[in-house]
């Protein structure tokens, strides 16, 4: 009888752990969502951009997560974009000597370097 009883237990503990290990294909965002801003709470109108490429996708999400923190104080101009990445949005600067700067929408206090963002910068505004 006990012994029914732990293969009934290790079945339903094999089951389970099937239905949790199987997920869907993506693992990721599925959309990017860029908007092109006039200020830190207003965006311009119809001049939202969805990025659906995976590609592309998976090349900002990189991009953002290897980007370098910065110290000292943050002060900075409005945005010209923010964008919506999965659970997380951020205000996006691009500078005119390739590198580019986001900020966490949660945490206005701390900003992040990217050191080379011409091609960030082309799959956004095309």
């Amino acid at each position: 009888m006990k012994i029914k009883m732990i293969m009934a237990l290790f079945l339903c503990a094999c089951f389970s752990l099937t239905a949790c290990s199987s997920s869907s294909s993506s693992d990721g965002p599925t959309e990017i969502r860029v908007h092109e801003m006039i200020s830190f709470s207003k965006a311009k109108e119809n001049a939202l951009k969805t990025i659906t490429d995976p590609e592309e996708i998976e090349q900002i999400e990189k991009t953002f997560h290897n980007a370098k923190k910065q110290s000292g104080i943050v002060d900075v101009t409005d945005p010209q974009y923010k964008v919506d990445l999965e659970n997380e949005s951020y205000y996006l600067w691009f500078n005119e000597d390739g590198t580019a700067v986001i900020m966490n929408t949660k945490d206005t206090h701390t900003i992040f370097k990217i050191d080379s963002a011409d091609e960030l910068e082309e799959m956004i505004q095309n």
